[in-house]
């Protein structure tokens, strides 16, 4: 699978996945997994190839290729990871779960 963009590629609670290759080229690759949402992928059986002229950002995401992964970015590669945080099971900011403890 390839996919040029012009701009931006994101997938958000989606999975791209290709039995061989997934080779994207864009200003911004995002691949980000909201609170509450579906499981966000971009996955191949071999190659994945993600070429952003400025950012590529992962969040909560899972970017996965069975044997070679390349990131080539202009500026930033970022992963983090997606936090959802509960206090006695109700929505908790940072700052009030962190003072709970």
């Amino acid at each position: 699978m390839f996919m040029t963009a012009a701009q931006d590629i994101t997938n958000s609670n989606f999975t791209i996945k290709a039995d061989t290759n997934v080779v994207m080229n864009a200003t911004n690759i995002n691949n980000i997994r909201t609170v509450g949402g579906a499981e966000t992928r971009i996955e191949a059986g071999s190659i994945v190839s993600l070429n952003a002229t400025n950012d590529i950002t992962n969040i909560g995401a899972t970017i996965k290729a069975g044997d070679l992964l390349y990131l080539t970015a202009g500026n930033n590669i970022n992963n983090e990871a997606l936090v959802n945080y509960k206090i006695n099971g109700s929505s908790a900011t940072e700052t009030e779960a962190l003072a709970s403890n």
